[in-house]
C-alpha cells in the first residue's frame, strides 16, 4: 500500500498536472483512500504511473497493478 511514509523511491511529483481540463498545482495527489494513494502520476522520461487496487471488501489491503508504468499483474 502506497502512503505518504512509503512513496515509491523513483516517484517525483509534478509541480503542475493537467488532468482532463483540471489543473492540479503544488504536487498533490489525485486520489487518496484513508492514508493510501491508489493512483500516483509522477515525472519521468514519460509520465510514471503507479496503480493499486483493493483486495478485500474493507478497502484496507491493496495489490499493485502498475508500478512505474509497468504492469505487475497479468
Amino acid at each position: 500500500m502506497i502512503t505518504k511514509d512509503n512513496l515509491p523511491p523513483t516517484y517525483q511529483p509534478y509541480e503542475q498536472l493537467t488532468l482532463c481540463s483540471n489543473l492540479l498545482i503544488g504536487g498533490g495527489h489525485l486520489i487518496q483512500t484513508g492514508n493510501s494513494f491508489p493512483l500516483l502520476i509522477g515525472k519521468g522520461p514519460t509520465p510514471q504511473i503507479w496503480l493499486e487496487a483493493p483486495t478485500d471488501p474493507s478497502g484496507k489491503a491493496f495489490a499493485p497493478l502498475v508500478s512505474a508504468s509497468v504492469a505487475t499483474h497479468p
